[in-house]
């Protein structure tokens, strides 16, 4: 009797005895606060960074009309860029004012300045390459923005923001991001400015954290969600509910990485759009510049450009402000499909991602802007960086188990 329980207690544990318990290591880094200026543009671009440049247009006479319908003619003095962007005027009786945009319908210029001075000097570049020169004679606000450039033949030509990749015009703000690259935009192209703003410096958010809070021994765990206007939104693991950690409490950030789950196994999050190649050919890591009409992506590699060509691309990921966007796969004639929350998908030519998310897609029928919020190809995966494989415990074999505690037993009764 001894003896089969002794075989059976090695049995058991012996099956038992390679089952480990793992516990996935997650690379982490501290995510620096950092504090920024933001431009919003009309075409839906943010732009971060240092502002290190403000000019200003020479004064210039128009026509402001208002939302209630009132017109003032009068002398642009200065343009306030903040939160509310508004302009100073002097009327032509001397009074001062200053309106809002929020408040203003168009502004009509008549003139640039003194008689003599050359009018036509704005440039309107144009998203598929065209410039326009001429004179910006109207700005009109509200819902869809629109200039109206008056041409050298005195042609009055309308474009949307969204049109346009630039406007050069004797107003400029100047901008250094993060990675010391420069830019420039005219007054016109301004929607809003924020100074000053406080932002963690990562490349997509929702991301794993713990949260270091000042004179609190205590760590808060869990994913960052996004960033407001002075703090983060913080959800712990349970209960999922988010709450506000204002940047004055807090002493440091550790991130943690993560990974998208595709049918071809994890993708890391890192900086920068990836390109994945067909046959094992590899990721190429860069800036999405666009699609030409063959389909080949245009991706910006240290301030260098190469084309990519379609039949060599099998999907992308995207980086944007709000998380990663991918994979998005691509189709054998050069078209990438992206996969909408309504059941439907659309599909064509991505010639521009917006930092916000959307991007701007050429279909057959014309081109048409899709939402990040609408893809349903968006986010981030909740996988660790690094997949690592726990033992599987081999489970004892049931019958000869059976079989020995049958035996036991029946031996146990036959000696009682």
């Amino acid at each position: 009797m001894e003896i089969l329980v002794l075989l059976f207690y090695l049995l058991y544990f012996s099956e038992r005895r390679n089952v480990e318990v793992v516990q996935p290591e997650v690379p982490s880094w501290e995510i620096p606060i950092i504090s920024e200026d933001v431009i919003y543009l009309r075409s839906g671009d943010v732009q971060r960074g240092k502002i290190i440049e403000v000019v200003q247009p020479k004064p210039f006479d128009v026509g402001i009309h208002l939302k209630d319908g009132l017109v003032i003619n009068g002398t642009i003095l200065e343009t306030v860029l903040g939160p509310e962007v508004k302009i100073k005027i002097r009327t032509s009786e001397g009074v001062p004012f200053t309106y809002s945009h929020k408040l203003i319908d168009k502004i009509v210029k008549k003139r640039r300045g003194s008689a003599g001075e050359n009018d036509f000097d704005d440039v309107v570049v144009l998203k598929n390459g065209e410039e326009r020169k001429g004179f910006i004679k109207e700005l009109i606000l509200g819902k869809d923005p629109t200039i109206k450039i008056m041409t050298n033949e005195k042609k009055l030509i309308p474009y949307m923001f969204s049109e346009i990749d630039d406007i050069r015009s004797d107003s400029r703000i100047v901008i250094k991001t993060s990675d010391e690259k420069v830019f420039s935009y005219s007054f016109e192209q301004v929607e809003s400015v924020s100074y000053e703003v406080n932002n963690l410096l990562i490349d997509s958010l929702p991301v794993k954290a713990e949260v270091h809070l000042k004179n609190d021994i205590s760590v808060r765990r869990g994913e960052i969600m996004g960033v407001v206007s002075g703090g983060i939104w913080f959800r712990p693991p349970f209960p999922k509910n988010e709450y506000l950690i204002k940047f004055h409490q807090i002493e440091k950030i550790i991130g943690q990485r993560h990974q998208f789950s595709t049918p071809e196994g994890q993708i890391s999050m890192i900086d920068g759009d990836q390109i994945f190649l067909r046959d094992g050919g590899g990721t190429l890591i860069g800036q999405f510049e666009g699609q030409d009409e063959f389909g080949a992506v245009q991706l910006n590699q240290n301030d260098s450009s190469q084309w990519v060509d379609a039949d060599a691309i099998k999907f992308i990921v995207l980086s944007t402000s709000n998380g990663f966007l991918g994979p998005i796969y691509m189709k054998n004639d050069g078209d990438f499909y992206i996969h909408l929350k309504d059941g439907s998908g659309v599909r064509g030519k991505i010639v521009k991602k917006y930092q916000n998310g959307n991007i701007k897609l050429l279909m057959s029928d014309g081109a048409i802007v899709v939402n990040y919020s609408d893809m349903i190809r968006s986010g981030v995966h909740s996988q660790v960086v690094k997949n690592i494989n726990k033992p599987k415990a081999i489970k004892p074999n049931k019958i000869v188990l059976s079989i020995l505690g049958g035996i036991g037993l029946s031996i146990f009764r036959l000696k009682k």
